[in-house]
Order: structure tokens, then C-alpha cells, then sequence
């Protein structure tokens, strides 16, 4: 644009200068036709939820309701019907994990809660129990302990595990157990002191054996 300005009697033409504008870059997660490099969105992968197996439960087997009877057992509940996890079979943790809000039945007493929940110079206590295994066959001394596990946003989140090694030496190897596999947990009172019996639903004839499925079809592909 062009202004006219006098000065000092003399006609004097000044050019107004516009400063240019920046175009402004769009990003786009499409590709462009004319080879310019583009970043793409990542989608966030939704975690696949496992189901916990039959619905309605199926009930304790008879084997383990005799053996129960044989220790003069009582007060018996299902604690909780899950999959196996990784972890629970993992030969380097040694645990098989007991999420709290997943629980069916509220297995322990005031005072053990309160046992659980306090510390020793930081050290975690635990309460000794009496495992039937799945074989039905023998019980298994294990250790029961509470953790709270860090989650994203600062959130924790209350799991009891059964742990030490004789749950994978014994329990995990001698009764076959694997990933993906639905168990049912029980606990019940001999004399006050608390046991538990483990049971793969499986065998009760309920259920889908996914893990068995899959090794199957991994040792076909072999062939």
C-alpha cells in the first residue's frame, strides 16, 4: 500500500511493509503424496481381559471334601476361581497370586488381618498355612503374605500370594499346572488354623483347558 506523505514541501511516496505470515504445519497421521516425513499416532493396545473360568462355579470335588473331613476340617469356602497367570507358574517367583478384590469369600480372621498388615523393620509378615494340592494326595506347607502393588497414577492395588519355593517345586511341577488353567481355591479351619485346598477346575470336567490346547497345537505345527 502506498501513502503520501509532504515533507518539507516535497511530495514523498512511503511503501508500508507487511511482515509475511508463517503458514502454520498440520500434522497428520496420513501419509503425504509428496514424500514429506509424517509421524504417526501409536494406538494403545487394550489389555485382553481373562475370564475366570465356568459361571456359576462347579462345587468341591467329593475326593477333596473326604480329605477335608479326614483333618477334621470346617468352616470350608471358595476363596476365589481364576486363571493361572505367567507369573503364577513362573519357576523364578515361587507364588501363585490372590487378587483381594476378586475374592468371593473373606477367609481371615481380625487379628490375622492385622498380623498381615503390620511390619517388622520393613519386613513383610506372613502366616504359615497348609496347602492340599490338586493331586489331592499331600498337603504343602506355604507361607501367605499381602503386597501392595504400584500401579500407574500413583494408585496401589492389595494382592495376597501364596509363596515360597515348594509352590513351584511341588505344586506347579507335580500336578502339571499351566498358564491359562482355571483353579478354584478353598480355605477352611483345622483346629483354628487356617488351610487352603487347590483344585484345577479341569479336572471336575468343567471348563476349557486353554493352555493344554495350545501346547497341543504348537507340538501339531511341529509334525
Amino acid at each position: 500500500m502506498l501513502k503520501r506523505e509532504e515533507c518539507v514541501g516535497i511530495d514523498v511516496e512511503v511503501k508500508k511493509t507487511e511482515k509475511p505470515r508463517r503458514k502454520k504445519r498440520i500434522r497428520s497421521d496420513i501419509g503425504c503424496s509428496n514424500g514429506e516425513n509424517t509421524k504417526r499416532m501409536k494406538k494403545k493396545k487394550k489389555k485382553k481381559k481373562m475370564d475366570s473360568g465356568p459361571d456359576p462355579p462347579p462345587d468341591l470335588p467329593q475326593n477333596f471334601r473326604e480329605k477335608i473331613k479326614q483333618l477334621n476340617g470346617c468352616d470350608l469356602n471358595l476363596v476365589i476361581q481364576k486363571r493361572l497367570t505367567k507369573s503364577d507358574v513362573n519357576d523364578k517367583k515361587y507364588r501363585m497370586s490372590i487378587p483381594i478384590r476378586k475374592l468371593k469369600y473373606e477367609f481371615l480372621r481380625g487379628e490375622e488381618k492385622k498380623l498381615l498388615d503390620s511390619r517388622e523393620d520393613k519386613k513383610i509378615k506372613v502366616i504359615e498355612v497348609e496347602l492340599i494340592e490338586p493331586s489331592c494326595e499331600r498337603l504343602t506347607t506355604l507361607s501367605l503374605r499381602k503386597w501392595e502393588m504400584k500401579k500407574k497414577k500413583g494408585k496401589t492395588s492389595e494382592i495376597y500370594n501364596l509363596v515360597n519355593k515348594n509352590w513351584y517345586n511341588r505344586v506347579v511341577v507335580h500336578n502339571g499346572l499351566l498358564e491359562e488353567m482355571v483353579v478354584q481355591l478353598y480355605a477352611f479351619r483345622v483346629e483354628g488354623k487356617l488351610h487352603f485346598a487347590l483344585v484345577k477346575v479341569d479336572d471336575v470336567g468343567v471348563g476349557k483347558n486353554t493352555a493344554a490346547i495350545r501346547i497341543q497345537k504348537n507340538n501339531s505345527s511341529d509334525i
